[in-house]
């Protein structure tokens, strides 16, 4: 019998929305001052675990945006750190177009974790040359990806979570 080619992440679970949560705290001076390097993936591993979020379902399949907002919650409890989950949906008002969106959330120092591709979570994280740059867990990646205002205004601005600094107002542009 032939060796089966080895797994690789996102094969078989679904931590792409874990990976993207991890990705924007690692970027964050006061996560990295709260929290040795070595421990950053355990700490937010064990926020979900606590919060009941660490089941087989959600590892295998993936996770919400509403549980991800909620670990982004607890992890920020937790450490004591100066931001907020809100859902993409909530940003702004129904009429907006997602770049709009993502543009508010950037400016604001913040960060949004969209669903890019199907199921899949990446950071939005910064936008260069009009484009915006992803943090994209997906090892095929052979380089970051990135959007162009069309394409992010293709996406669903419902699906997805805004980190932003508190305090805030998100919710009115």
């Amino acid at each position: 019998m032939k060796r089966p080619k080895p797994l690789r992440q996102g094969q078989v679970d679904g931590l792409c929305g874990i990976y993207s949560i991890l990705n924007f705290f690692r970027s964050r001076d006061e996560f990295k001052i709260a929290v040795h390097e070595a421990d950053e993936f355990w700490v937010i591993l064990d926020v979900a675990e606590r919060l009941g979020l660490l089941r087989a379902d959600f590892v295998v399949q993936g996770y919400g945006d509403y549980q991800l907002a909620e670990i982004v919650g607890g992890v920020c409890d937790r450490l004591q750190l100066p931001f907020e989950a809100v859902r993409l949906g909530r940003v702004g008002g129904r009429d907006l177009q997602p770049a709009t969106v993502f543009d508010y959330v950037l400016e604001r120092g913040g960060a949004a974790i969209i669903q890019y591709g199907d199921r899949h979570w990446a950071l939005l994280h910064d936008r260069r040359d009009g484009k915006y740059a992803l943090d994209d867990s997906n090892p095929a990646a052979k380089k970051a990806p990135e959007l162009t205002v069309e394409q992010a205004n293709k996406l669903n601005a419902d699906l997805g979570i805004a980190i932003i600094p508190t305090p805030s107002n998100m919710l009115a542009i």
